[in-house]
């Protein structure tokens, strides 16, 4: 039994194939760290909660935040890695009027689904009253789109995670 991407609990397999996600979530949060210079409020959108990925990308992220006092960290709902989910969960956050400086997806279809949801709320309401964007993170690196949220200034930066499929094979 080979396992690619997801490991599981136990030893009831030969081998596993995936990606540092660990690793992956320090850089995001490093980066993060270094765009707010120490200080600022960072909301973490979660992928599905007991997934492996979700816990480590969260765990390395909040290993670098906890060196850091000045960075506050909301741990936002779990999204299950969809893009819908974010947005709508953003939405919900952005009612309240809390500020962020930036958001930590696990992915980056949430990553996307977030912006969406605060660009679409930066044509309502009265201009003064509208916050600077957040700085916006994302996992992942798989997709064309990404790059052009990215290339357009809409995302600042998703970490590349592996594809562990062509080596499992």
């Amino acid at each position: 039994v080979i396992l690619l991407d997801r490991a599981i609990e136990g030893d009831k397999y030969t081998a596993w194939i995936g990606g540092d996600n660990k690793e992956i979530g320090r850089q995001a949060g490093e980066y993060i760290v270094e765009r707010l210079k120490g200080k600022g409020t960072v909301l973490m959108i979660r992928g599905i909660a007991a997934a492996t990925p979700t816990l480590e990308r969260g765990g390395g992220a909040m290993e670098v935040f906890a060196k850091y006092p000045g960075i506050k960290v909301i741990e936002g709902d779990d999204c299950g890695y969809q893009r819908e989910k974010a947005r709508k969960y953003m939405e919900t956050f952005m009612q309240k009027g809390q500020k962020i400086d930036a958001i930590y997806a696990h992915n980056d279809e949430m990553a996307i689904g977030a912006y969406l949801a605060w660009s679409a709320q930066m044509w309502t309401g009265p201009s003064s009253e509208k916050p600077a964007r957040p700085i916006i993170v994302g996992i992942d690196a798989c997709q064309v789109e990404i790059v052009d949220f990215i290339k357009r200034g809409q995302i600042d930066a998703t970490f590349k995670y592996p594809n562990p499929g062509p080596r499992g094979i």
